[in-house]
């Protein structure tokens, strides 16, 4: 294998030789029709760029976090794409520097299969794809939405938050929500629903300055740090009947009836439990009786 190359010219780039090869080379110039004292030298090709494998697990339910390793070779850059296997949205597709060994692809969907390409780019060549398979965790589960210690003005709301694994084992009310949005309308549309945000760590919220004696729709949903929504609850409540019970220390001074007998003068309380209401006493009575 020679090459040919201009006077001028003081660098080449050997092309299309094998890799960890050895190979001798021999260098002279031509002038007037005659050949130069050559120049000799050795030199061994790098080893050809070999990717190990790529490894994909998921710290989250929108993470999906990307090792891998080379098992020779140099290399410029690496290149990602991940798709979902459902093929529910576009593939996403990452450019990493040459020394670059891991990677985190963020924003995905819960509970997903998604599909990892990676390879790898060494002066201006592609090397073979490794690929890898991965399933993002799926979001906890809102649960549980409950109305407690009602009142003519108001309740309490309780929720919980389950992780969804095989074993349905209980999780923290935290979760992975970073916080929660509670909305109570009431059902005659009276007024402007009220929102509410409550924090990730949050299981209760009282609600208070409800109309007296009338439903409520409360709707919970839990969102993730990705802003992703989880599945709304919804549940239903009506405030308490506030009754006004008359008792002798909260009535009006007219409704103590003077009588005078004798020229003495008594005070005399009429027994107002047997009235249904106490503005009933001032019918067909008078307020001043005089005996003599």
């Amino acid at each position: 294998m020679g090459q040919a190359l201009p006077g001028h010219v003081r660098s080449t780039v050997m092309a299309g030789l094998k890799a960890s090869t050895r190979y001798d080379l021999k260098l002279y110039a031509s002038a007037g029709g005659r050949n130069t004292q050559p120049l000799f030298a050795v030199a061994t090709t790098e080893d050809a760029p070999v990717l190990g494998p790529v490894a994909a697990s998921s710290p989250s339910p929108h993470n999906l976090t990307l090792t891998w390793s080379t098992v020779s070779g140099h290399f410029d850059g690496f290149v990602i794409r991940v798709a979902d296997s459902e093929q529910h949205s576009e593939p996403l597709e990452f450019s990493r520097p040459g020394d670059a060994m891991n990677f985190t692809v963020s924003n995905l969907m819960d509970a997903t299969g998604y599909n990892v390409e990676l390879y790898g780019l060494s002066h201006g060549r592609r090397t073979p794809s490794v690929v890898a398979h991965a399933s993002t965790a799926p979001l906890p589960k809102v649960e549980n939405l409950t109305v407690s210690n009602v009142t003519p003005f108001g309740f309490r709301v309780s929720w919980g938050v389950k992780q969804r694994q095989a074993r349905e084992e209980p999780a923290p009310s935290s979760g992975h929500f970073s916080h929660f949005n509670l909305v109570v309308t009431d059902s005659g549309w009276l007024l402007a629903p009220q929102e509410f945000t409550v924090p990730g760590n949050q299981s209760h919220l009282d609600i208070w300055g409800l109309i007296t004696g009338i439903g409520y729709e409360v709707r919970l949903t839990g969102v993730s740090e990705a802003g992703l929504l989880s599945r709304p609850l919804t549940t239903v409540a009506v405030t308490g009947i506030h009754r006004w019970e008359p008792t002798l220390s909260g009535l009006p001074r007219i409704l103590v009836q003077l009588l005078c007998i004798d020229a003495t003068l008594k005070l005399q309380l009429h027994n107002l439990a047997a009235l249904t209401s106490p503005w009933e006493h001032m019918r067909g009575s008078h307020l001043f009786r005089l005996s003599k």
